[in-house]
């Protein structure tokens, strides 16, 4: 199956199981331009482990638009964005909300910032930067796949957040360690498991929002 064929079949199977995506011509054909891209880059600049285009289609496009139902915010960060996962299929699905990519890497963010030119989205913007050095700008919601410790997610994330917003943090499934870690913090959050087409491995989606002034309880895992 070739990499465009796996890419439609994938959209279909998300649009099938899931409301939120773009069924169009053109949302494909500018997921496709933004993979030769990024395979093109990925030689030179070491962008991605991934090299393999059917990877790259599953691992990176199809994962990053999982989060699609989830992104109710219309200014949205995509923290530690590396080669643009998930910011860019997500602002590639929502024309209508604002995008800022971030990432500390200069080659990543050039990178970044040619997608942006030769797809044209208006709707994005890039900023080399460290997360904790960002301290003007607030969001509606922030989005990360690279924390690889979930108990560092909302310390290092908080002070990006509007008072209504939430953090969308990718994860490698759920287990008896992640669900005691987590209820001893003092902040709201939900596990949501997501469903990505051609990804045997269980993947997942941590909600985390900013708890109330009385504080707060953890909510009840939802892994539904």
């Amino acid at each position: 199956m070739s990499e465009s064929t796996l890419l439609d079949s994938g959209l279909a199977e998300l649009t099938r199981s899931q409301a939120g995506f773009r069924s169009c011509p053109e949302f494909t054909q500018a997921l496709n331009q933004y993979l030769a891209l990024m395979q093109r880059w990925n030689k030179r600049f070491n962008l991605t482990a991934i090299r393999t285009l059917d990877e790259m289609v599953s691992k990176h496009l199809l994962d990053s638009l999982a989060l699609g139902p989830y992104v109710t915010g219309s200014e949205v960060i995509d923290v530690g964005s590396g080669a643009g996962l998930p910011g860019i299929p997500l602002a590639l699905n929502f024309p209508e909300k604002h995008f800022l990519l971030l990432d500390s890497n200069g080659k990543k963010t050039r990178f970044l910032t040619q997608v942006k030119i030769e797809l044209g989205l208006d709707n994005v913007e890039i900023l080399q930067c460290r997360a904790e050095s960002l301290r003007d700008r607030k969001f509606d919601q922030v989005v990360c796949r690279a924390f690889k410790q979930p108990l560092e997610i909302y310390p290092a994330l908080d002070h990006l957040l509007k008072p209504s917003g939430s953090i969308l943090a990718m994860v490698s499934g759920f287990d008896e360690d992640l669900n005691s870690s987590l209820s001893a913090v003092d902040y709201k959050f939900r596990y949501q498991s997501l469903t990505v087409p051609f990804v045997n491995s269980d993947r997942g989606l941590l909600i985390l929002e900013i708890p109330n002034v009385a504080g707060c309880v953890s909510d009840d895992l939802d892994s539904n």
